[in-house]
């Protein structure tokens, strides 16, 4: 493959050079690499100036550098990023060493055309091992390949970048970004990159705080919710930052009383009726249209039996914390067991009015053999003790598979009683159980029991918890009643 040919490591999920100049060098982790318009070596901020000169300076050593020419191209484009992240205004110096710069460097990637393309459209094919170790250099590249493309458009270097490559890369990209998380913290985030650089959207959104201001405004004791401005409704934290001071400088302008209400974790608030000051602000601030005098719920309220649902919720999951524990002692005694819950739960999203919300809670119980205790039976007999006791605690038992996830043994069991759904993996070395309650809603001085069970059965809890047994507790065996006990 070119990858090996241009002395890149064969495997695809390095992306960078197998022997790198020093661009690729001074970025052993990327945390702490930004000042706040300067990138920083040794805690020594470099001036775009030289970063520039670099990027020249490596170009012309091509001619002479033999088969390292391809990590002294790949370097000056990658060093595009570090270079408009440098520059106080994000955007090229226009004088390096007294020459116009875009010119001299468009003249450089022009006689090495060839070259460059190679390069840069064998650094795009790599992009398909994006993972949680190189996550923050393939962005880098995906960003200075656009900036390749981009800053020398109108320059005799225009064309070096298929517009072929691009959507190949970024379709790898969609696919694989959702799954990335970085290894490391960045400290401070990258500094002047553009909105349109879409492939860093994740990392700022995951460095905002998660919040959710709600803007209400009227009589004290007697408001309208208005609007709402919410961190990552935005690109940017500091996108997010704009749009929260511009609103509350509009509310504070209102000769009426106006609270602000702060929530946490957009992904779990729902608006409703209730608009995102964008749209607010373009219908009554830019258009003019009269603030209507009431246009929903007054207030964020409790139900009168609320506190009657909660105290349900927590009686119930701790009448099945009760059940998981006894089945652990009574069928499988000599494992390590734990059992953890969470309750009370919020099922659907958070709402203005506690009324359409719904509650639960689960419960989980780990079942795993240790040093001590050499084994736990054979998972076939495991099962078919599991259920039984299901069958004898009035559970309907729906389905008992074979699951290759978990091993060759593993067995899926899956089982239902009064609203509640009972999920269970069983393999060699373990096993684990989780019961997700009804959803819980209160209505009136009561509360209501809601159908909730295709929420445990459409997901997959072996695969959220897949840490909790890693896949070295499984062997892999032939025989799939044979279950080999740890070596102590």
């Amino acid at each position: 493959m070119k990858k090996a040919h241009y002395g890149w490591a064969v495997a695809a999920d390095r992306l960078c050079p197998a022997d790198a100049g020093p661009a690729h060098k001074c970025r052993a982790r990327p945390e702490g690499r930004y000042g706040a318009v300067a990138v920083t070596r040794g805690g020594t901020q470099i001036p775009a100036e030289q970063i520039g000169r670099e990027i020249l300076q490596r170009l012309s050593a091509v001619d002479e550098a033999g088969y390292k020419k391809w990590d002294l191209i790949l370097d000056a484009v990658i060093a595009l990023t570090e270079l408009h992240e440098a520059a106080d205004d994000g955007e090229l110096p226009q004088v390096v060493d007294g020459r116009d710069f875009k010119t001299t460097l468009a003249a450089e990637w022009d006689r090495l055309r060839p070259e460059v393309r190679e390069t840069v459209e064998c650094r795009l094919e790599e992009l398909e091992g994006t993972n949680d170790e190189n996550l923050y250099w393939a962005l880098e590249a995906r960003s200075a390949v656009q900036f390749l493309k981009d800053d020398f458009a109108d320059t005799v270097a225009t064309g070096l970048v298929d517009d072929e490559w691009l959507a190949a890369a970024d379709a790898e990209l969609r696919v694989r970004l959702p799954y990335c998380s970085l290894e490391y913290p960045l400290s401070s985030m990258p500094a002047h990159v553009p909105l349109s650089h879409w492939w860093w959207d994740g990392i700022f959104k995951d460095a905002m705080l998660d919040h959710v201001w709600l803007f209400r405004y009227g009589k004290p004791g007697d408001v309208t919710s208005a609007c709402y401005v919410a961190n990552r409704a935005y690109q940017r934290l500091e996108l997010a930052q704009a749009a929260l001071a511009e609103a509350r400088a509009y509310f504070e302008r209102l000769p009426a009383h106006v609270e602000e209400v702060q929530s946490r974790t957009f992904e779990n608030f729902a608006a409703g009726w209730v608009p995102a000051w964008a749209d607010f602000r373009e219908r009554f601030v830019l258009q003019g249209a009269p603030l209507p005098a009431r246009f929903g719920p007054q207030d964020y309220g409790f139900p009168p039996g609320w506190d009657l649902m909660m105290a349900e919720i927590h009686r119930s999951c701790a009448v099945s914390k009760e059940e998981l524990g006894r089945f652990a002692a009574e069928v499988v005694p000599q494992a390590y067991a734990m059992v953890l819950d969470s309750a009370p739960v919020r099922l659907p999203r958070w709402s203005l009015s506690g009324e359409v919300e719904q509650w639960g809670f689960d419960t989980t119980l780990f079942l795993q053999r240790s040093h001590t205790v050499r084994s736990i039976g054979r998972t076939r007999v495991r099962v078919a003790a599991l259920i039984d006791w299901l069958t004898a605690g009035g559970w309907h038992v729906g389905q008992v598979k074979m699951d290759p996830e978990l091993s060759v043994s593993g067995r899926t069991v899956t089982a239902t009683r009064d609203l509640h759904t009972l999920v269970a993996f069983a393999g060699p070395s373990g096993m684990q159980i989780y019961i997700d309650s009804p959803g819980y809603r209160a209505d009136g001085p009561g509360w209501v029991v809601e159908d909730n069970r295709h929420r445990r059965l459409l997901s997959s809890p072996w695969q959220e918890n897949s840490s909790i047994f890693p896949a070295s507790c499984f062997p892999e065996k032939g025989d799939e009643d044979l279950d080999e006990p740890l070596n102590t």
